[in-house]
């Protein structure tokens, strides 16, 4: 058997720093610092494979609890993919792929304002259109379409839609069919 190897009187397998530092591609001050933290030796410069692999798969995560170190690479992961993802949006934003929202909202808020402008104006030229051949109800109609304008224009800002409400009825006898 090569001399960084010895087998315990449990049967289980130790090796030499040298040897298990080679194997997990680290250094002995790693070693070192690892059993500062917890990691279980068997005896001054030997240790228990299968129990330093079980401890470093907890350490990071890969097995039962995670502890400290692996819940901070964690933390710090996340944060290297939000910071990445946040260069990536502005260099975007710099090179006019995306707009900035406040942009967005200055010109959709005055679309919108254009299209209510737009709408009102209706019940003018409907008003004027009328007013030549029945001045008498020019007025009442300008006041009831503008009356609906705006209700439907409330509504959709509310609510997203416009349903429109029911005719109300009129008092009186319902009218023959002819």
């Amino acid at each position: 058997m090569p001399d960084y190897i010895e087998v315990s009187e449990d049967n289980r397998l130790l090796l030499n720093s040298q040897k298990i530092a080679e194997l997990l591609v680290v250094n002995e001050a790693t070693l070192r610092k690892w059993s500062s933290a917890g990691c279980p030796k068997e005896k001054r410069g030997w240790w228990d494979l299968a129990a330093v692999i079980k401890w470093r798969g907890r350490a990071i995560g890969v097995q039962g609890q995670a502890t400290g170190e692996a819940a901070r690479l964690v933390a710090d992961t996340k944060l290297k993919e939000a910071q990445a993802t946040l260069q990536e949006m502005k260099l975007h934003e710099l090179t006019g792929d995306l707009i900035p929202v406040k942009l967005v909202e200055e010109r959709v808020t005055q679309l919108f304002q254009n299209v209510q402008q737009s709408i009102l104006g209706i019940s003018d030229k409907i008003m004027n259109s009328i007013y030549t051949l029945y001045p008498e109800l020019a007025i009442d109609a300008k006041r009831t379409i503008d009356h609906e304008i705006r209700e439907a224009l409330r509504k959709i800002s509310q609510h997203g839609i416009y349903k429109p409400e029911p005719n109300k009825k009129v008092a009186g006898r319902p009218r023959r069919k002819t």
